[in-house]
């Protein structure tokens, strides 16, 4: 029996459509965090260092302002962002948490240069490894080797708002379970050239 050549045609017309819904899935592009002028391992410049002190009493030597960051391509139904900064090198080995922020709207794509001192526009902020809030740059003992920086933002379904101020990183992760969308992150890396302890 000879195949109907209009139900092959509409055979192959479905099968053509399956593929391209297929392809345009896979062609869709990734969530992706990007530190401008900074691709994966590259070094933090002196101005993203801390301004404050070590434990040695060393000034760290920086100008504590946050690089600029961009959220590529949210998920489909985002509704706001979260970024922490955390070096696992950091604290003697059990780590070092440089920033907490979230509930920064879905609609900012972007986080400017510096803008970590006080904070997205409508964000919340967290509490980071000194018990403050905002960016605390990078301030590795005199003379480790580089210290790795991961900067991790996830896109969430949480409207901004909806988690309290203050929130750790442990504790942020913890909230946001069962709400990320997608994650993403960028690894770079920073020293202090000098002998370990001096001032």
């Amino acid at each position: 029996m000879t195949p109907n050549p209009r139900l092959r045609m509409a055979g192959f017309a479905a099968g053509a459509l399956c593929l391209s819904w297929a392809l345009s899935a896979q062609a869709a592009p990734p969530f992706e965090l990007v530190a401008k002028g900074l691709l994966d391992n590259a070094s933090l410049s002196r101005a993203n260092a801390g301004n404050g002190k070590d434990a040695s009493g060393a000034m760290c030597g920086g100008e504590n302002i946050s690089p600029e960051l961009y959220f590529s391509h949210p998920p489909a139904g985002t509704k706001s962002f979260a970024v922490t900064l955390y070096d696992p090198d950091g604290g003697t080995g059990l780590g070092f948490v440089h920033w907490v922020v979230y509930g920064i709207p879905a609609s900012m794509k972007s986080l400017q240069r510096g803008v970590g001192a006080k904070g997205p526009e409508g964000s919340t902020p967290g509490t980071g490894g000194t018990n403050g809030q905002g960016y605390y740059g990078p301030c590795p003992p005199l003379g480790d080797k580089p210290h790795h920086y991961i900067f991790q933002a996830y896109a969430l379904d949480l409207e901004p708002g909806a988690l309290k101020a203050g929130l750790k990183r442990d504790e942020l992760i913890e909230e946001m379970r069962g709400h990320v969308l997608a994650s993403s992150s960028v690894m770079l890396r920073y020293a202090r050239p000098g002998k370990r302890g001096g001032k």
